[in-house]
């Protein structure tokens, strides 16, 4: 049996319906930049002061209270802020924000 007799069955009319491909619908093309994209860059004016003793009794507060236990991590966080003055402002920000 052809596949056209399985198609067209014993009760079908013995005319065919045709069908074209589908044509492929494109994307209007975007014209190209000359013009290389500019990046944003963040400057701070973090200063590299030492941390205060009031911002480490801070800072150990607010580690406490979020439920930070292990030692070594703290420690780490404490002596990144004492030398590092965007460290500290983000750090120091999510202290005062509890």
């Amino acid at each position: 049996m052809k596949l056209a007799e399985l198609i067209k069955g014993s009760s079908s009319p013995a005319q065919f319906a045709t069908a074209t491909p589908a044509t492929f619908a494109t994307a209007p093309s975007q014209p190209k930049s000359s013009v290389a994209t500019v990046a944003t860059v963040t400057v701070t004016t973090a200063d590299n002061s030492s941390l205060s003793e009031a911002d480490t009794l801070l800072l150990l507060g607010w580690l406490e209270s979020i439920g930070e236990t292990a030692q070594d991590l703290i420690q780490r966080i404490i002596d990144r802020c004492k030398t590092d003055g965007v460290s500290r402002e983000f750090f120091l920000r999510e202290a005062k924000d509890l």
